[in-house]
């Protein structure tokens, strides 16, 4: 057997990071099961497992603020091992030519296919040559002292053809129970350009798995998990509404969406009485927005084209009498804003405390592949040399000596006003997100209470009828014959 070690660099104490295992990993995992023959895999969380594990090969994947970690863990496999490693994930995608020492090939783009093939021909020759890697699509590798990308990629074009995620290669020691919650994806692509979201250079459009291809995902996901709550991860499911609307229609005709909850992202745009009736109608109770900002200003930086305040508020007045549970996130640090314009988001989040229920906010990051980055390097505040793991302000605790390396574009306050205004942020995150939480488990305690009454009273129904009576008699009969058991022998003076 070809043994393939799978890693995710990630913030271990970032309780987002790990919530939910990576689909993208699930994906590669389970392209590479069906096409390949003669292959075992194992998701390893640390160096250790994976090292126990004693793999043919390692791939490791990682978004740019874990990127330094990716490299230690890859250096210290090789160096026991000395197996090939390949490296993934967005910040290769992004900057191609950043490919580190420790890594003998990345890929960049679509990763199924090209990875798929390159397990076959590390399955086929241990050594392959720059050439070797130049016939597959979608790989970096070295060629004599620099840096070559072989073409780039086609996009799948019929999704469909792509297995479920394998989620189980992964394991069940994530913060969120595949009991309580499922994630998964619809569609690949966002058709908005934010210039803090690598998205639309990433994907060059949107392409959608077919209504029956989610109904079918989501059924297979319910029949397994039995979770209390899918939810979609798409960039953003609803960005073309007919589409949504069949989606729906599916749910419909199959009863895909009876008995669980879904949660999913929007834009405020987009959000009107149509679209809110079929969230209440199809139970789709958790809805969350890149609201980003308040202020009208800091929405024309971020290219958060037809948003405003007012759009802000008309999307949860929308939601609100629909008892649909907003989750918001907010940015702050654009460059042109300043302490008052951070507060109409604040006070904004505080109009509306009653519905929003899940509350992120972090500091704007010039990560590789945005227009944010671009502008960052023409200031020179960052490079492709710098230390990445600046970028994870958001993930590590808050603390001066952190946020003094922070890459800051903010141009509308000091950087110890935006650290103050920061902090408040982060207090009012803690408050409603506690808040939001209790208000989960006591639906959460109210539907079962709910569910019990009502099991209940069926009972005590059913008391009375004919076809209780019949089957008490029965069962009075069986034990007179068969003793006083429910499946005992037949007694001996009968």
């Amino acid at each position: 057997m070809f043994k393939i070690a799978f890693m995710r660099a990630y913030y271990a104490d970032d309780p987002y990071q790990a919530s939910m295992p990576p689909l993208g990993i699930g994906y590669l995992i389970a392209h590479a099961k069906q096409r390949l023959a003669g292959i075992d895999v194992a998701y390893c969380r640390t160096v250790e497992e994976a090292l126990e594990y004693q793999p043919d090969l390692l791939a490791i994947s990682s978004a740019t603020e874990n990127f330094l970690d990716a490299r230690r863990n890859a250096a210290s496999i090789k160096a026991e091992l000395g197996i090939p490693v390949v490296g993934g994930g967005m910040h290769l995608t992004a900057l191609p030519r950043n490919l580190p020492p420790e890594f003998d090939v990345g890929a960049y783009g679509e990763g199924e296919l090209t990875f798929s093939e390159l397990v076959q021909l590390y399955m086929a020759n241990r050594q392959p040559s720059a050439n070797d890697f130049n016939k597959i699509d979608g790989l970096i590798f070295r060629q004599g002292d620099g840096v070559a990308l072989s073409a780039r990629r086609a996009e799948i074009k019929n999704l469909d053809e792509l297995p479920y995620p394998d989620r189980d290669a992964m394991g069940d020691q994530w913060l969120k129970p595949s009991w309580q919650q499922v994630h998964m994806i619809s569609s690949r692509g966002c058709p908005y350009d934010c210039a803090f979201c690598s998205s639309s250079k990433h994907w060059k459009g949107v392409r959608y798995f077919s209504e029956e291809y989610t109904a079918r995902e989501i059924e297979y996901l319910r029949g397994k998990y039995n979770p209390q709550e899918v939810y979609f991860f798409d960039d953003l499911m609803v960005a073309n509404k007919r589409r949504f609307k069949r989606l729906c229609e599916t749910f419909r005709e199959r009863g895909t969406h009876k008995g669980v909850v879904f949660r999913t992202y929007a834009r405020v745009d987009l959000i009107d009485d149509e679209l809110a009736d079929l969230f209440e109608e199809y139970n789709f109770k958790y809805i969350d927005f890149g609201f980003e900002s308040n202020n009208t200003e800091c929405l024309e930086y971020y290219n958060k084209r037809l948003a405003s305040p007012e759009i802000n508020q008309r999307a949860i007045d929308i939601l609100r009498p629909r008892r649909i549970s907003v989750g918001a996130n907010l940015i702050l640090g654009a460059p042109p804003e300043t302490r008052e314009m951070a507060m109409e988001s604040y006070d904004f989040i505080e109009r509306n405390a009653d519905c929003i229920e899940r509350f992120s906010c972090g500091l704007l990051l010039a990560l590789p592949g945005t227009e944010v980055w671009e502008q960052a390097m023409r200031r020179g505040l960052v490079s492709e040399e710098m230390d990445w793991s600046i970028l994870g302000f958001n993930s590590v605790p808050d603390s001066k000596k952190n946020f003094a390396d922070y890459p800051m574009m903010c141009e509308g306050m000091t950087r110890e006003e935006l650290f103050k205004v920061y902090l408040m942020f982060k207090e009012q995150m803690q408050r409603i997100n506690q808040e939001g939480e209790k208000r989960y488990w006591f639906e959460q305690y109210s539907q079962k209470a709910q569910q019990a009454n009502t099991l209940g009273r069926e009972l005590a129904a059913l008391r009375g009828s004919r076809l209780v009576r019949v089957a008490l008699w029965l069962r009075g009969l069986k034990r007179r014959l068969f003793g006083g058991g429910d499946g005992g022998s037949i007694r001996r003076d009968s």
